[in-house]
């Protein structure tokens, strides 16, 4: 642990604290990044099976357009993907007429206007009430709306939804973490180095850690998630002010699963990274990214009510996301056509104590939020993530940008 006091200290090695590190490695202060983990990239996170790159957690380069990690992608050579694009539906093991592809797409597209309408009106309803109706079709697009914002379209702030940038989606080989962790390299890292309290009450910050060490710093730069946060991992000493704290109550944690497949016969077209739909129930549904990279490895994506309210111990929240995976692709192409699948990795980020989610949400009436835990607290504690992103939350481009916004106000500072 640094001996000295630290210009800034930067809790947490995702997105967000590599940001965080790089802005100030260029300003020439004296920082450290202080990581719970063994590792680097928070909820971005790529491991190698059988040689082919897979990522645990973030894997689209959402906002692709204005995503940060798109460009520094592009400067350290890694290739970026386009994502194909209409995305196909299928019935019971039938692809769906392009007709019908492009009638459900635009039902997308409806609940974004529609939601948006009603945020410029002032009336920040849930997602749900922004849906259009489609007949038998209604439920699998609720439920798609659902598990790509991570928690029930009728926990969803409508004007939180409608704000955020449309800008298209692309995939960098290799993996996204992977290339996260490349942006790492050279920064001063200290793993196992888990926060329990941050003592901001006069003088030089102290950050006390777990295994009894303790480090002081000017500045404190804070970008472990929201729902760690709220669970009180880390204390505050004197406790945050009440609008800060309101506004980290505010937060709902979200989440899906990847149940990670390998289906080397499976009826899915080459190519590459394709989402895939079907049509299915309100609460129990999922989507598909086939064959990743142009593999045999597919992404079963797991989430939606039942997950979110799934009550069991760890392994028996993988073995639920494990089985409705299986089950819902028997029940669409049958048991002989899905007798060769393997499933070679189910993530648990509802589970993981140094996530507790994937990324939050914010409720009816709660999106400001966002911008409230922007602020600077005493003008020595920044917040920064996902979380504060008002228009990329959710997204490890919208982290970045965070984490290099609570970098300058802290340079400043």
């Amino acid at each position: 642990m640094p001996a000295q006091i630290l210009d800034i200290a930067i809790i947490g090695a995702g997105s967000a604290g590599i940001a965080a590190a790089r802005a100030c490695r260029e300003a020439g202060v004296s920082f450290a990044v202080f990581e719970a983990r063994a590792r680097v990239g928070g909820r971005a996170h790529t491991v190698e099976i059988d040689g082919q790159p897979i990522d645990l957690g973030a894997h689209w380069m959402h906002m692709a357009e204005v995503n940060p990690l798109v460009p520094l992608g592009h400067d350290l050579g890694v290739t970026i993907i386009e994502t194909p694009d209409a995305y196909p539906y299928y019935v019971e093991g039938k692809r769906q007429p392009r007709e019908e592809t492009l009638r459900l797409r635009h039902a997308w597209v409806e609940t974004e206007e529609r939601a948006l309408a009603l945020a410029t009106a002032g009336n920040d309803v849930s997602v749900a009430a922004c849906l259009p109706q489609l007949g038998d079709w209604t439920d699998s697009i609720a439920f798609n709306h659902g598990l790509y914002s991570g928690r029930a379209v009728e926990e969803i702030s409508a004007f939180d939804y409608a704000r955020v940038e449309d800008a298209g989606n692309k995939f960098p080989r290799g993996g996204y973490g992977a290339l996260i962790e490349r942006l790492a390299e050279g920064l001063p890292i200290h793993f196992g180095a888990a926060a329990r309290r941050i003592d901001w009450s006069g003088g030089p910050c102290r950050i006390e850690f777990l295994d009894g060490e303790a480090v002081l710093a000017s500045r404190v730069i804070i970008t472990a998630p929201v729902m760690v946060l709220q669970s009180g991992a880390i204390a505050f000493k004197p406790p945050l002010p009440r609008g800060e704290a309101q506004a980290l109550a505010a937060f709902l944690p979200a989440a899906y699963e990847h149940v990670v497949i390998r289906w080397r016969d499976s009826p899915f077209d080459a190519g590459g990274d394709q989402l895939t739909l079907f049509k299915g129930g309100r609460e129990r549904n999922i989507s598909l990214l086939a064959r990743i990279e142009n593999s045999d490895f597919h992404y079963v994506e797991v989430g939606g009510k039942l997950l979110t309210d799934f009550a069991g111990s760890a392994s028996e929240r993988e073995i639920f996301a494990r089985d409705a995976a299986l089950g819902e692709l028997t029940r669409h192409f049958g048991e002989e056509a899905t007798r060769g699948i393997e499933v070679v990795h189910v993530t648990n980020w509802w589970s993981d104590p140094s996530s507790r989610g994937s990324w939050s949400v914010t409720p009816p009436g709660k999106a400001l939020a966002r911008e409230a835990l922007q602020q600077p607290v005493g003008g020595r504690l920044f917040f920064a993530g996902e979380a504060t992103s008002p228009t990329q939350w959710g997204t490890a481009g919208g982290a970045w940008l965070e984490g290099t916004r609570a970098a300058r106000a802290a340079l400043e500072g």
